[in-house]
């Protein structure tokens, strides 16, 4: 199959995710339904499944992944709000670059700029003649927006939307939450100790799960393909007695040894033993978003 035939088929893949009731963050389908709140850090844990359609030796294949998202509950208001006279400093440190969701329809957008001369009281242009922001979240949405002088969001679109003729989008902080973890939220050890309780899953717990979307894959009625044909036993089972003693020791000068019984994977083992060739790289590369350049201390590299 052609280059073309597999994206018609991931087009064809995302509709049908969305007929299960699944939602699209990013490149990413997940499950609000399902979702689990952490009220120690009023953090939203939404579970969900990578996928991709890839074209293996005569046919294709589906590969899924257990994924998680995080969703705060604090607005990107809120966040504005917390900088104080130095809002226009400050917020687009923490604003620029990531990736909120409107409350009204639950769609994603990237924040790229912060337009601080618009507010919800400014007009656009909208069915023939104008708007405020005002009217139409009111109008459309039934929502009514209580800080009327806040800046607007700015989500620039995409090169293909840009073909269609799209302009920028223009969101309300208010009305946006704010998704994944701050910088601070990762190096907050305990906190990412008790997310990981959420993301970590047992190799049983994510068979079941890749498992129960096979089978509301195959048994979703309205797809169009009908004869789509998935694996109904698509896993290798292994007697208990091998699993218990499945172990790796590796030879001298590492001498490095452990028992995969209670392991998803031998990475964390690792650090601890030494190398057979330490080598010194002298060019690398270092990728980070734009956000970040500004930060960087070439010296302590």
């Amino acid at each position: 199959m052609d280059s073309q035939g597999l994206q018609i088929m991931n087009i064809k893949l995302r509709q049908w995710l969305e007929h299960l009731g699944l939602q699209l963050i990013g490149r990413n389908h997940f499950n609000p339904k399902a979702a689990a709140r952490d009220e120690r850090y009023k953090i939203s844990i939404w579970p969900g499944y990578s996928t991709s359609v890839r074209q293996h030796e005569q046919a294709l294949l589906l590969n899924v992944d257990v994924v998680h998202k995080f969703l705060r509950t604090e607005t990107a208001y809120d966040i504005m709000r917390k900088c104080g006279r130095n809002v226009k400093t400050e917020a687009p440190k923490y604003l620029l670059g990531t990736v909120v969701m409107t409350t009204y329809n639950e769609k994603t957008y990237r924040v790229d700029d912060i337009d601080w001369d618009c507010n919800p009281s400014s007009c656009f242009p909208y069915k023939g003649g104008e708007c405020t922001y005002l009217d139409y979240y009111e109008k459309n949405y039934q929502v009514k927006i209580r800080d009327q002088k806040q800046p607007m969001l700015v989500s620039k679109p995409k090169k293909r939307d840009l073909r269609r003729g799209a302009g920028n989008i223009y969101l309300v902080p208010e009305l946006c939450i704010m998704t994944g973890l701050t910088d601070d939220m990762r190096g907050d050890f305990n906190m990412m100790k008790d997310l990981a309780q959420y993301m970590r899953m047992a190799p049983d717990k994510r068979v079941q799960a890749l498992v129960r979307f096979n089978r509301d894959l195959a048994s979703n009625e309205k797809h169009t393909f009908p004869s789509i044909s998935l694996l109904h036993s698509p896993l290798s089972s292994f007697p208990p007695s091998l699993y218990l003693c499945l172990s790796l020791s590796l030879p001298l000068p590492l001498s490095l040894s452990f028992n995969l019984l209670f392991l998803s994977s031998f990475g964390g083992s690792l650090p601890t033993g030494s190398t057979f060739l330490p080598l010194r790289p002298r060019d690398f590369s270092l990728p980070l978003p734009n956000r970040k350049i500004n930060s960087l201390d070439p010296e302590s590299l």
